[in-house]
């Protein structure tokens, strides 16, 4: 990034070695000297690959017009004497135009740059370390040029086959000595979706019942519905009959479902056996932040239990702007 000419600064910090108040604002090309020193140190990831820092990029060559900062504020997340958290919340931006050579193409802005294309990373393959392992040695097989024996075939259209055999409606549960419990073959069967769901959800409060256990134990539930434009009535079901606090993930999945069988269920749940236990804890969060997906349906972000964490289904939202 830095030999390529990248203005990125650094926005926010979370790691040993780095500190909002020194490092926040330093472009990468000012810090990166201190980050070798710091992966040597601390092993910190050079290119914070493990989210140990945050970029934000103001100018590069293939951008038209660069970032301007008018005005920000820094946030301490969280003042650790360790590895304190921060980041710079941006208030007012602008944007500047840069002078280009007229009609310059991306690839004209990038003359001059180590910028590498597919074939660079064959290229950089050094042959000798090329070994067929069927042959024992070296070996590098002769590519010979077959275009004019190629024929092209235009696809087909792509079908999509609802399933045609009925599902098996046999509500299962395998359990564990250390509390978890696996629940399946939760069939919701009805021509109405709404109505699917319930049924489906009755047989696993009643599974859930014979096996001791309650819906406050469920932690992960796996939904597979035929028709994904039905998700709004899947979801006024799903509070009508699971509505508790802290209720558990959830992932929803369209599938080839028979039309009688829109929605079919899985669960998991754990239930803590003794005080030694795993404790279960939960990421909840309803309202707008930055540091959580919002949640589009009755279900929590995450549980963790013990070493094991359970995460909902995400789609490409921005959580602040929702």
């Amino acid at each position: 990034m830095v030999d390529c000419n990248i203005n990125a600064i650094i926005i926010k910090v979370a790691a040993l070695g780095l500190d909002p108040t020194k490092h926040l604002g330093l472009r990468i090309s000012e810090i990166q000297p201190y980050l070798v020193k710091m992966n040597e140190k601390y092993g910190l990831n050079i290119c914070g690959e493990g989210g140990e820092y945050e970029t934000f990029t103001l100018d590069c060559p293939l951008f038209k017009k660069s970032i301007v900062i008018d005005d920000y504020e820094t946030v301490i997340h969280s003042n650790d004497a360790i590895a304190p958290v921060g980041y710079i919340n941006f208030l007012k931006l602008r944007l500047v135009d840069k002078k280009l050579p007229e009609e310059s193409s991306y690839l004209d802005r990038l003359v001059g740059f180590p910028v590498k294309n597919s074939l660079d990373y064959i290229t950089d393959i050094d042959e000798d370390d090329i070994v067929d392992s069927d042959k024992g040695g070296i070996y590098v097989e002769e590519i010979q040029d077959c275009s004019d024996q190629v024929t092209v075939v235009e696809p087909e259209r792509l079908l999509i086959l609802k399933e045609q055999e009925p599902l098996l409606d046999k509500p299962y549960a395998r359990t564990n000595t250390s509390g978890w419990c696996w629940l399946g073959g939760l069939v919701g069967q009805h021509d109405d979706c709404a109505e699917a769901s319930r049924i489906a959800l009755q047989k696993l409060c009643a599974l859930l019942e014979s096996e001791n256990l309650t819906p406050c134990d469920l932690v992960r539930i796996c939904i597979f519905v035929r028709d994904m434009n039905d998700y709004a009535a899947i979801n006024a079901a799903y509070v009508s009959v699971l509505s508790h606090v802290n209720p558990p993930v959830r992932v929803c999945v369209e599938a080839p479902l028979r039309a009688d069988s829109p929605v079919v269920l899985e669960a998991i749940a754990y239930k803590q056996q003794t005080e030694g236990d795993c404790r279960r804890h939960t990421m909840h969060v309803q309202g707008i932040s930055h540091w959580a997906p919002a949640n589009i349906g009755p279900y929590s972000q995450a549980i963790r239990v013990g070493d094991v964490i359970y995460i909902a289904g995400q789609i490409a939202l921005i959580p602040g702007s929702m």
